[in-house]
């Protein structure tokens, strides 16, 4: 009997052969690397058929009900046995691979290098791969029935993510499980699950009945947004509270996620919005607020260009309930922010920095780092803009990035903003916060 050792690192194994020379895919795949057989040992089958995604695979997939999908079966079993070892259904989207006529063609099979092989002949790379266990017990002697004989969930194994390859026009795919979101999910198979992504910013808005009115015109401000080709946003609406106040104004879109939960203030909420945020990168907006066109573009564009950069801030305008906006002066030059800067001119000028901490676009690692949003009544994002500027330099966008809307309701015109002995306690913390991190030198990116 041949024991077989199977590990996520044969995904990395087979994502730089990829890059092989025909010859070298040739001459061995992943079956004969996992096993230890040489290609002679094993009889190999594949079957190829389009289909239509039923509701199963289309919410698997994250993609419309009646989307085609190449459907590929394979069995393989060594020639000395009858009984095959592995059966694989897999599922590629059929628009994503078309440009490649022979990935659609079953006796092309075994294809040299596999999969990812397949997908990089069509500029796609994957960067992460989940694979989820699942067997079924043995049955009792009494028979297959009960409990003894129910499916059983053996774990997942931690998610592998693979070393990236930018280059021009290549597409990195990853599984991201969130709700309620466009993706173009490119392998399905039982016990392994590879789906793909396009890049994505994740839109997040904590909201509470009140303000929910009003994210209809933020949605609308979300849909004149102009991304990259290969990047997407995703919103994740988070209600500070259980009420049914606030659903009926969530956009019906499978770009929208909604959930719930006990009232704790809007840094609570976005905090636990984070959950559900399996984006690069997170840009905050609140339900009463808009992004005028450009903004994510932007703020994308400042990261993406400098690894050094590990937020982004843009000019406010106040949007005023008759509709018209008005600016107000101190905005910095456009460009970098430094370490430390905020923290400096918010101190020196009546607890107020000289950029909005509404308008913010950050990396979500460091985010997550960070904590998240501060565990305050309010301030709450000036004390998360101070910790990101203790660990990283900014960027600031003169370029109109938020209209801030004024109305009666809204949060911060309530007196209980404006209390005295409450606002002196946040600010003490919010700055010790910020000055604890800077003593302890850490830094994004590690060593900058």
């Amino acid at each position: 009997m041949r024991r077989t050792v199977r590990t996520n690192l044969r995904h990395q194994w087979e994502k730089g052969r990829a890059r092989e020379p025909l010859a070298e895919r040739a001459r061995t795949g992943a079956t004969e690397h996992d096993t230890g057989l040489k290609a002679d040992d094993l009889v190999f089958h594949a079957a190829y058929r389009t289909i239509e995604a039923d509701e199963d695979l289309a919410a698997a997939f994250r993609l419309p009900e009646g989307t085609a999908l190449l459907e590929r079966t394979y069995r393989t079993r060594y020639a000395a046995e009858s009984a095959p070892f592995n059966l694989v259904t897999s599922y590629l989207v059929h628009d994503l691979i078309a440009p490649n006529p022979d990935i659609l063609d079953e006796a092309k099979e075994p294809w040299p290098g596999g999969s990812q092989s397949q997908l990089h002949s069509v500029g796609i790379e994957l960067d992460r791969i989940e694979e989820r266990v699942t067997a079924r017990p043995p049955a009792d002697a009494r028979g297959s029935g009960g409990a003894g004989a129910a499916a059983g969930d053996l774990g997942a194994r931690p998610p592998e993510d693979l070393d990236r390859h930018p280059g021009p026009g290549r597409r990195r795919l990853g599984r991201h499980p969130a709700r309620r979101s466009h993706g173009n999910a490119v392998h399905h198979s039982p016990g392994k699950v590879v789906s793909a992504v396009r890049r994505r910013i994740i839109i997040v808005t904590a909201v509470h009945a009140p303000s929910a009115p009003f994210l209809p015109d933020a949605y609308r401000s979300l849909c004149r947004q102009e991304l990259p080709e290969g990047w997407e946003w995703h919103w994740v609406i988070q209600e500070d509270g259980t009420s049914d106040a606030v659903a009926p104004h969530v956009p019906d879109d499978e770009r929208v996620t909604f959930r719930q939960g006990r009232p704790g203030g809007p840094g609570v909420a976005r905090t636990i919005a984070l959950a559900h945020a399996d984006g690069a990168y997170v840009k905050v907006l609140d339900a009463d607020d808009q992004l005028p066109p450009g903004t994510l573009a932007r703020d994308l564009a400042a990261l993406e260009a400098d690894p050094g950069i590990a937020w982004a801030t843009s000019r406010v305008l106040d949007l005023l309930p008759d509709g018209s906006t008005a600016g107000f002066p101190g905005d910095p030059e456009a460009g970098p922010v430094e370490r430390g800067a905020v923290l400096d001119f918010w101190k020196a000028n009546g607890f107020r920095a000289q950029v909005h901490p509404a308008t913010l676009f950050v990396r979500r690692d460091l985010l997550l780092a960070l904590g998240g949003w501060m565990a305050l009544p309010a301030s709450e994002d000036t004390g998360l803009l101070l910790a990101l500027n203790a660990t990283s330099r900014g960027w600031f966008s003169s370029e109109v990035g938020l209209l801030y809307r004024k109305w009666p309701g809204q949060a911060t015109g309530q007196a209980s903003h404006t209390d005295a002995a409450e606002r002196d306690a946040r600010m003490a913390v919010v700055e010790a916060r910020a000055r604890q991190l800077t003593h302890f030198k850490w830094r994004c990116p590690a060593g900058d």
